[in-house]
């Protein structure tokens, strides 16, 4: 990793470590969501994973479209809207399992055929990506990116309620009801910490059977 990647760009792009904090915030509440779904402890393990390097992706898209300074704007759009294709990509060489592979590839998907990068629809799409659909939306709205501020929680999911057809009812519904339990605001605070350290200790204290998987964490981002 490079001086540059570890620094707070103004460049209009997210850097190394903002997608390193997205993957942790989708990874945290995918791997929640999950339990609550009543999910196996597995495909529990398989989605705090594929929450944490789903993005990947764009990390390589990113330097493309910095180092590529004439691509327009739809050109831009139409080179994002293939990131979960890269990182799918990326995974598969790596190793990564078919059902990972399952829900990076498909995160994008909604509900009423309208993603990408397949158009599957409702049933087609594999759960586990129709977990991360929502939990990824929710984690970025509530973020801070280059062209706006975050959103604060009601903002965020007033807006996802009026996109509800993205969401697999099921899905969103429970979503709905953890953000609302006692704990959430303790399994969110990893945004409030200081250093990576700090939000990956607590993430572990929260959830000890994700250790497993901060060795992919490294193994996908790492050099």
């Amino acid at each position: 990793m490079t001086g540059k990647e570890n620094e707070t760009q103004d460049n209009g792009y997210l850097t190394y470590l903002d997608y390193i904090d997205h993957g942790l915030a989708v990874s945290c509440l995918a791997l929640a969501l999950g339990k609550r779904l009543g999910c196996s402890k597995k495909m529990c393990y398989e989605l705090s994973v594929a929450g944490l390097v789903h993005d990947i992706g764009k990390v390589r898209l990113s330097r493309y479209v910095e180092r590529e300074t004439q691509i327009n704007s739809v050109e831009e759009l139409k080179y994002v809207r293939l990131h979960s294709m890269f990182s799918c990509a990326i995974l598969e060489k790596r190793g990564y399992s078919q059902s990972i592979l399952s829900m990076v590839l498909h995160h994008h998907e909604n509900y009423d055929g309208s993603g990408y990068p397949r158009n599957l629809r409702g049933e087609e799409i594999p759960f586990g990506a129709r977990i991360l659909r929502v939990c990824d939306v929710y984690a970025a709205m509530t973020s801070n990116r280059p062209y706006r501020r975050a959103f604060d929680h009601e903002s965020a999911m007033a807006m996802m309620i009026e996109e509800i057809r993205d969401y697999d009812l099921q899905v969103f519904l429970m979503f709905q009801r953890y953000i609302h339990e006692p704990d959430f605001h303790k399994e969110s605070i990893w945004a409030s910490l200081s250093s990576q350290e700090e939000r990956r200790r607590l993430l572990l204290e929260l959830y000890p059977d994700l250790a497993g998987a901060y060795p992919d964490l490294a193994k996908a981002y790492g050099g």
